[in-house]
């Protein structure tokens, strides 16, 4: 398929959506994020490009390489049963789909780890999480694999609070030097028990995008505000007896956020030279300016429903016991 642009590189007839605080412009429908004015311009151009997918050599269904090109700042992801995705300056993503491969499969990697390596590629802090809207604010919930991110958000979402984002998280700097989470569209991703648990209200299921799939995600039909919202503190998760909270600071908070950014599970690769400095420059920052905390939940969908009230009151105190 070929596709014209406009002169400024713009697809023509091309979906334009909000999220994670860009303006994007793409060629393949975007229906989960917020709509944007079709004459805005974009932040960020999303473009099917043929010769993106290279021919696949065995191995690895997965295969990453960053900072290649003269300038450094081209990255190349690819996942064997999807696409290839190269990523130019954080500006730009070309991509080209599998053989038989759908719009909805494509977008899955889009939306998540290539828009992380975007937002990095642009400056932001990208954490692995869930974050919602509490007290005027913005509560961050990161953890280990099975910690409950999702699950947590969840529980606020049925008390009535708003999804910000889930999977990725967009730290960035306001105007005015407050840190914001910049919201990323309204849908969370449950597994199969967390779903007949949840029972989510004004949530559409949407269908599985492949057999192997092992989560369910909800599109929230709630109206979702694309405006970013001032971070108030970091949750690191643990399941437990009951709620609790311990604060983390200096050095323990620092590595708790280097521990959960997004893009840690690539290794070094994107933090090498400037980029690591900016990194750490980001944990100082987010220690410093917002809470910190190691939080404490307990085991089983009816006990969350004490959450919302739990966190009400944190959020009152500035994130603090």
């Amino acid at each position: 398929m070929t596709v014209s642009s406009r002169p400024d590189g713009v697809p023509t007839g091309a979906d334009h959506r909000r999220a994670f605080g860009l303006t994007i412009a793409a060629d393949l429908p975007l229906d989960d994020l917020a709509a944007a004015p079709p004459d805005a311009a974009p932040d960020l151009r999303i473009v099917r490009r043929p010769g993106v997918f290279l021919p696949w050599d065995g191995g690895s269904p997965l295969r990453f390489a960053f900072g290649t090109g003269e300038t450094g700042t081209i990255d190349q992801l690819d996942w064997r049963d999807v696409g290839g995705f190269r990523i130019e300056h954080g500006r730009t993503v070309a991509y080209e789909p599998g053989s038989r491969v759908s719009d909805d499969l494509v977008t899955l990697p889009l939306l998540g780890t290539v828009m992380a390596v975007v937002l990095q590629r642009r400056g932001r802090m990208v954490l692995h999480g869930s974050a919602v809207a509490l007290g005027g604010k913005a509560w961050v919930f990161v953890g280990d694999k099975g910690a409950g991110k999702s699950t947590t958000a969840a529980a606020l979402i049925s008390a009535g609070r708003p999804l910000l984002t889930d999977d990725v998280v967009a730290l960035e700097i306001g105007a005015d030097g407050r840190l914001l989470v910049a919201p990323g569209y309204p849908q969370v991703k449950l597994t199969d028990s967390a779903t007949a648990g949840m029972a989510l209200a004004d949530a559409e299921v949407l269908p599985t995008p492949y057999a192997a799939y092992t989560k369910h995600r909800h599109a929230l039909t709630a109206p979702f505000d694309t405006r970013p919202v001032e971070l108030g503190g970091v949750f690191v998760l643990h399941r437990g007896a009951r709620f609790d909270l311990t604060p983390l600071a200096g050095a323990a908070a620092v590595q708790a956020l280097m521990r959960f950014a997004y893009l840690t599970r690539f290794g070094g690769a994107l933090f090498e030279g400037e980029d690591a400095r900016a990194f750490l420059d980001w944990c100082g920052r987010v220690a410093r300016q917002a809470s910190v905390a190691r939080l404490e939940v307990p085991t089983g969908f009816e006990a969350l429903k004490a959450l919302d009230a739990y966190l009400s009151n944190v959020a009152d105190s500035g994130g603090r016991p």
